[in-house]
């Protein structure tokens, strides 16, 4: 069975069609954008209060208790993701990654009860924490 020019270019059309259904179906039925028009927190809303307690420019110390993999790599890595969002949030100010012995040390704990083993791992201690989330810490003079 041959095809015409015409016949290939109707299927086509067919199949461009279902394909379209298809996709607007999984996309509003299976999967609605049920949070399309929900007000979505500011990216920088963690590190706000954190703001007013740090120079407006220079360079501080960061550390968190997930170790950032160094080393570029494919995977998704959600410990440079807490570290680029710090540093996005904080700007001009420049975050030192794994500075423990800056004057002053922005601690982010991914997990919350991690914060005093982090500060005592790296012999900081706490200057502020304006709010949940990150804290402000210096080291400690031993």
């Amino acid at each position: 069975m041959k095809l015409s020019l015409d016949g290939m270019m109707k299927a086509a059309a067919v199949l461009a069609v279902v394909g379209l259904c298809r996709s607007a179906y999984i996309h509003f039925v299976v999967e609605p954008p049920a949070d399309l028009f929900r007000e979505a927190p500011a990216l920088d809303s963690g590190f706000q209060p954190l703001r007013k307690l740090l120079p407006a420019a220079g360079e501080v110390g960061y550390v968190t208790d997930l170790p950032l993999l160094l080393h570029p790599g494919r995977e998704w890595q959600v410990p440079k993701h807490r570290f680029l969002l710090a540093q996005y949030a904080l700007a001009p100010l420049i975050l030192r990654y794994g500075d423990d012995r800056a004057p002053q040390v922005v601690v982010d704990a991914f997990e919350a009860e991690h914060v005093d083993e982090l500060l005592q791992r790296h012999a900081l201690e706490p200057i502020a924490r304006p709010a949940p989330g990150p804290l402000l810490a210096r080291p400690s003079a031993r």
